[in-house]
């Protein structure tokens, strides 16, 4: 969550997009959105040893002990940091439905709109909100993403419910394409940047404390 933070705020190219993936490693990590209740969230999560962070953006509890996890920074002045949120779910989940498509899933975006509703978010990957990626045969949520915008830009974090070694061994190189088209960029696959050390110093101990994560 730190390093997806400070992607977004403190990257030293401002005007370039920013596409970063991982897995997780260690101790069962789960993760939850802004604004829940951590209270709420720990008694959702009956997992012992379980690491538990609030995210930046929004959204309900992923389970990451079986995902792959994604993060997209747009800067300011992008196209795609202008758009409302619907609009930003619709175009990147569509690419990445169509990435996992061309590795042979079934898929399609969650059209479903609750009748205008939203509900509460809870484990994220228990209900499909419109612009989810789902099963296209079982309906089962595929993939999820959240979002928070700032005067730095927009970050997407997302999240697909296949580790790496489940998913298609071209599967990356399908998304990266598809966002290509999507985001009007051309990828280049750069080294981790330097960020300034008191800057991620700070930034890093930040998501560790309880005065975040406990926050609410």
């Amino acid at each position: 969550m730190a390093e997806d933070l400070l992607l977004l705020e403190n990257y030293p190219e401002l005007e370039a997009v920013r596409f970063r993936h991982y897995n997780w490693t260690g101790a069962p990590a789960f993760t939850f959105g802004y604004s829940q209740q951590f209270e709420w969230v720990k008694a959702q999560i009956n997992t012992p040893g379980a690491q538990i962070c609030r995210r930046p953006t929004g959204g309900g509890i992923v389970d990451h002990r079986n995902d792959w996890t994604y993060s997209l920074v747009f800067p300011k002045e992008h196209a795609f940091s202008q758009m409302d949120a619907s609009q930003v779910y619709n175009k990147i989940h569509l690419a990445l439905a169509n990435a996992l498509a061309n590795c042979g899933m079934e898929v399609q975006l969650e059209s479903k709109d609750n009748n205008g509703k939203s509900s509460r978010p809870t484990v994220c990957f228990d209900k499909a909100e419109p612009c989810d990626i789902i099963d296209s045969k079982t309906g089962c949520k595929i993939a999820g993403a959240a979002l928070k915008r700032n005067r730095h830009g927009l970050l997407l974090q997302g999240s697909i419910t296949q580790t790496t070694k489940q998913l298609d061994a071209h599967f990356k190189k399908h998304f990266v394409s598809e966002l290509r088209k999507t985001t009007n960029t051309q990828p280049k696959e750069k080294p981790w940047p330097t960020f300034p050390k008191e800057i991620e110093k700070t930034t890093r101990h930040h998501y560790k404390t309880k005065t975040w994560n406990q926050r609410r």
